[in-house]
């Protein structure tokens, strides 16, 4: 067999991360990243055992694997410089899988491969939200569901295949539902309605099988969440119905395993998404439920946080959920509630403004502090506090100044946000 064109290439950047071998802690950390350093080494274990073996196919198989994983963790991470990496190391594992498929182009795990490696590449582009790079995840997430297809038609009966399928149809939603131009949104809808109708049999096939029964709550989520949003009243009662079916299984998955993170970090996003809808819904006439439901997700990203406290993507899950418990406070506005909102969006911008400090270049984090200092603003409004009103939407107003003036784009909702802000302080 030939070999591997990347091998020598991989090997020396996956060695030059083992621990021990100029590995070392960023400038002002208290500690080295112990989830970095494992799976670093993993990474340079693979690239070794693929440079004494280049003809192997698992082994490029492993080092493809292991450089997907690490990229997933730095684009988590999200500490300085660690989007660079990430994207070197995604590019890296598509490149790998690409040439193992060339080398073995009738072995279903190869075709599979590629198709994994585009989705991830298309998903980190696409929350990367840089110039130009939507057109790039729609053309990644466009081959992936093309080579997912070819898999089902020649694995008919294979379960992977379709679940893999499922994926790449729910990564495409996201995409055309973030695009939004022309049929886009009715095409999103018909993606997320297959990956339910997926997810349905691959669980009647699978009763136990809890990958199967979080892919389905995923599949609920996504379409109830679309639906609510995109839809609004004519839509609602399918929409609480979906989001209710997967909060079921999130909440039993959770029971089964309390100290699985992921099972934790899925059922707090499934209660805030009902809890959101039911905000702008209507909440049955009972807004301590909704109110519940808010404090049991912040709940479970405080433990998460504990545990994780270097995890750029459990801070930002508790800002998002701190946030949205703030809000909810702040309308209910019945006796104590005003302290309590001020107090979470404080916490919320002392979050997101460690976030951005760790990540300066991501335009997600400078988003976030923009919106918290809005946020504080606007409540300082209408508690009739000018002083502290006028700080925050300053700071608001200059950060974002700081970052267009130097040619960031934002979405539309930030963009006419500054430019209702640059109105203001420009006539001052």
């Amino acid at each position: 067999m030939k070999r591997f064109r990347s091998t020598c290439i991989l090997a020396a950047l996956c060695l030059s991360l083992l621990p021990g071998s100029g590995f070392s802690a960023e400038e002002g950390e208290e500690k080295l990243d112990q989830t970095y350093v494992r799976l670093a080494g993993a990474l340079g274990k693979s690239a070794q055992k693929l440079k004494e073996s280049p003809e192997s196919a698992d082994a490029a198989f492993d080092a493809a694997l292991k450089m997907s994983e690490l990229a997933s963790y730095l684009a988590r991470r999200g500490q300085r410089g660690d989007m660079e990496k990430a994207l070197s190391y995604f590019n890296g594992s598509l490149e790998l899988r690409e040439q193992i498929a060339k080398m073995l182009p009738f072995e279903p795990r190869a075709v599979r491969g590629v198709s994994v490696g585009l989705n991830d590449l298309a998903e980190f582009i696409s929350r990367r939200n840089q110039p130009g790079d939507m057109p790039k995840a729609v053309d990644l997430a466009t081959r992936s569901i093309t080579l997912a297809n070819q898999l089902c038609t020649a694995q008919p009966d294979s379960l992977e295949a379709q679940r893999d399928l499922a994926v790449s149809l729910d990564r495409m939603g996201a995409l055309l539902v973030l695009r939004n131009t022309g049929d886009d949104l009715a095409k999103a809808r018909e993606h997320f309605a297959r990956c339910v109708d997926i997810g349905e049999r691959i669980q009647k096939a699978k009763p136990d099988d809890t990958g199967a029964r979080r892919d389905l709550a995923l599949s609920l989520e996504r379409l109830g969440g679309f639906l609510a949003e995109r839809f609004g009243d004519a839509e609602t009662e399918q929409a609480l119905a979906l989001l209710r079916r997967s909060l079921e299984i999130r909440t039993e998955l959770y029971k089964k395993t309390p100290d699985d993170a992921t099972a934790a970090r899925e059922l707090s996003i499934s209660l805030e998404k009902l809890a959101d809808l039911l905000v702008v819904h209507g909440n049955g006439g009972d807004p301590d439920k909704t109110l519940a439901m808010f404090i049991q997700s912040a709940v479970l990203r405080e433990e998460l946080m504990k545990k994780f406290p270097t995890s750029a993507q459990v801070a930002r899950d508790l800002s998002v959920a701190l946030n949205k418990l703030g809000d909810f406070l702040a309308v209910l506005d019945r006796p104590g509630d005003a302290e309590q909102a001020k107090a979470h969006f404080t916490r919320d911008l002392e979050i997101s403004e460690k976030l951005m400090k760790a990540n300066p270049e991501s335009l997600q984090a400078v988003r976030d502090v923009a919106v918290s200092r809005y946020k504080l603003a606007g409540f300082a409004q209408k508690r009739g506090d000018a002083a502290e009103e006028e700080k925050h939407i300053k700071a608001c107003y200059e950060l974002l100044a700081e970052h267009i003036g130097r040619g960031a784009k934002f979405d539309a909702s930030i963009m006419q946000l500054f430019a209702v802000l640059k109105d203001r302080f420009a006539a001052k």
